[in-house]
């Protein structure tokens, strides 16, 4: 099992890319770090890379 660590902000590309350049394996985490006061805009990120994540299978974690 691995864990990656990212900052998040508007755009999810910033976290899908360098998860799959180093691989995804069934029981990675992918750990979002991103600011208290966040908006709507950072809340729709989050949701595209859990969206994007899910399709590799079940069993990628994304913690927020």
């Amino acid at each position: 099992m691995r864990t990656y660590v990212s900052t998040i902000g508007y755009y999810e590309t910033r976290v899908v890319r360098p998860v799959l350049d180093h691989g995804l394996n069934e029981d990675d985490q992918v750990v979002l770090l991103r600011p208290r006061n966040d908006d709507e805009d950072g809340d729709s990120a989050v949701t595209d890379v859990r969206q994007i994540f899910s399709e590799f299978g079940p069993g990628v974690e994304v913690i927020v």
